[in-house]
């Protein structure tokens, strides 16, 4: 019986937690060969990149590049920590891209206005991509051998200029991150559900005792 509760009081938090939240908390993680700053070198090194976004800020846009439309959400607090160099804010707008007709998302600089294309950082490829909608989770997504690489440099950082010449291994997870009134609500809702069964059941043995 009260496992049944606890599951019950698990699925009510779960579905109200993505139903309501409307920020996706981003990582790329893998291994890559660059610099940071300039002189400074890393070989084979694993990394992670983290940030957040508002899928209220989602936004279509027209590649006249490859005549494919491109789905981008404005990165914020993106950060970066490679092994053995540390960890440095961005200090240029990126964006999370995914482009469904190419099966292909990543890592890009955000330019304005929304018409505008700006080269990408690095780009995965997985059948997955073909359905991605950027308003929800997705993912762990592996990619052995990210293309357009070539592409991330002289990118400014808080600890100086980076530069990638090659990545592999790297993977991709969105998560939705709750609203902290919204955890408290459904925390408060699913202790309460909790409580309630547990007097039910209380009650329940009580009688067969009598």
């Amino acid at each position: 019986m009260n496992s049944k509760i606890a599951l019950c009081a698990a699925v009510v938090v779960f579905t109200a937690a993505t139903s309501t939240a409307e920020i996706i908390a981003v990582r790329f993680s893998g291994t890559g060969t660059g610099s940071l700053p300039p002189g400074t070198p890393f070989d084979s090194a694993p990394f992670e990149i983290t940030a957040q976004y508002d899928t209220a800020e989602i936004r279509t846009v027209p590649d006249t590049r490859f005549d494919l439309p491109l789905r981008n959400a404005p990165l914020h607090d993106a950060i970066i920590t490679i092994a053995g160099i540390g960890s440095a804010n961005f200090e240029i707008p990126l964006d999370l891209f995914s482009t469904r007709s190419a099966s292909t998302a990543g890592l890009g600089r955000l330019v304005e206005p929304e018409t505008a294309i700006a080269p990408d950082l690095f780009a995965m490829q997985s059948p997955l991509f073909a359905t991605y909608d950027p308003s929800s989770p997705i993912g762990p997504i592996f990619d052995p051998a990210p293309f357009a690489v070539e592409q991330f440099g002289d990118v400014p950082t808080a600890l100086g200029r980076l530069d990638f010449t090659s990545m592999v291994d790297v993977t991709l997870e969105t998560r939705v991150v709750p609203e902290p009134s919204s955890v408290a609500m459904l925390a408060s809702g699913a202790l309460a559900l909790l409580w309630g069964g547990r007097r039910r059941w209380l009650k329940h043995a009580m009688m067969r005792v009598s």
